[in-house]
C-alpha cells in the first residue's frame, strides 16, 4: 500500500490522517483473502531523497486500529523527534507475517475471547492517547543480573526478549530477587565507618557492617554476607564489557539485598523477600 501526497507531510495530525485511511484499506485488503499480518513495514521518502524504513512486530494480528496507531507513532517518532529537513512526500505500508484468519476460536482462561479483548483495547487506547512506551509488558530472557533477565517492550511487540535464554554461567542462582532496584546506588560501610571496597583480585578492605540505601532513613545493620563473586563480561568488547564484583546480605530489618560493585561503587541489584 503506497500513498504519495501532493502537499507533502510535515505535521503529525495530517500524517495520522492519511496513514489511518490506508490502514483501513490495507486491512480490508488483507480480509478481502482473509489474511492477517503479525508484522508491519513502515517506509517513507522525503521530498529531498532521504529514506526511512521501521518494522513493527506484533505479539498477535495487526487490525485496522493497531496498524494506524504504528504508523501514526512513526510518523510522530520520524517528524517529531529526527526533526526532519523536509516533508515526507511518499508513504509505504507493507504487511508481513501473513496468516490466514479463518478458522480462529475463542480459547479459554483468557486465551482469547471478549475479556482479553477488551483488556486488549484498553491497553491500546491508552497507548493510541500516550505513545507505545505508555504501557510496557515484562518479557522473561536471560542475563547474570536479576535486572538483565526481564525486557520491558511495549504491550502488543513481539516478546523478544534483549538477551537470549541462557544458557549463562554465573548467573545469580535461585531464588531470585522478588524486587529489581534498577542499579541503585547504595553505600556499603566497615566497621570504622570507610566504605568497603573489593579490588581486582576480590578481596574486601573490611568486613561490611553497615549499609546506606534508599528508601531507608540512616544506616542498616548487616547481619550476614556471602561473596563476593566476579562477574567478567564481554572482556573482548570495549563498548559493552563489564567488570563487577556481586555480594549478598541480610540486614537486621530482616531485607535481604544483593549488591554489585562496579566502576568503583555499590549498586543495589535486588531485593529479596
Amino acid at each position: 500500500m503506497v500513498e504519495e501526497f501532493e502537499d507533502p507531510i510535515d505535521r503529525v495530525d495530517v500524517g495520522a490522517f492519511a496513514a489511518r485511511a490506508m490502514a483501513v484499506k490495507l486491512h480490508e485488503r488483507l480480509a478481502g483473502h482473509g489474511l492477517a499480518c503479525t508484522r508491519l513495514e513502515i517506509a517513507a521518502v522525503t521530498v529531498d531523497g532521504q529514506e526511512l524504513d521501521r518494522v513493527w512486530r506484533h505479539d498477535g494480528l495487526l487490525t485496522a486500529t493497531a496498524i494506524a496507531d504504528r504508523a501514526r507513532w512513526q510518523l510522530d517518532g520520524w517528524l517529531t523527534k529526527r526533526r526532519l529537513t523536509s516533508a515526507i512526500l511518499r508513504l509505504r505500508l507493507s504487511p508481513h507475517g501473513l496468516v490466514r484468519t479463518g478458522g480462529l476460536q475463542p480459547g479459554l482462561w483468557g486465551e482469547a475471547g471478549p475479556g482479553r479483548e477488551r483488556a486488549h483495547r484498553a491497553a491500546h487506547r491508552v497507548q493510541g492517547l500516550l505513545g507505545p512506551d505508555a504501557v510496557l509488558v515484562g518479557v522473561p530472557g536471560g542475563g547474570r543480573d536479576p535486572d538483565q533477565q526481564v525486557t520491558l517492550l511495549p504491550f502488543g511487540d513481539e516478546k523478544v526478549p534483549a538477551r537470549p535464554d541462557g544458557p549463562w554461567p554465573g548467573a545469580l542462582p535461585p531464588p531470585h530477587p522478588v524486587l529489581t532496584a534498577g542499579q541503585e546506588p547504595v553505600q556499603l560501610l566497615a566497621a570504622d565507618g570507610t566504605d568497603v571496597v573489593v579490588d581486582a583480585r576480590l578481596r574486601m578492605s573490611g568486613p561490611p557492617t553497615q549499609l546506606r540505601m534508599p528508601g531507608k532513613t540512616g544506616v542498616v545493620e548487616v547481619t550476614r554476607w556471602f561473596g563476593p563473586w566476579p562477574v567478567d563480561e564481554r572482556w573482548w568488547d570495549e563498548t559493552s564489557s563489564r567488570r563487577a564484583a556481586r555480594l549478598q546480605a541480610l540486614l537486621e530489618d530482616g531485607t535481604a539485598v544483593a549488591l554489585a560493585q562496579t566502576g568503583g561503587r555499590w549498586l543495589l541489584v535486588g531485593l529479596f523477600d
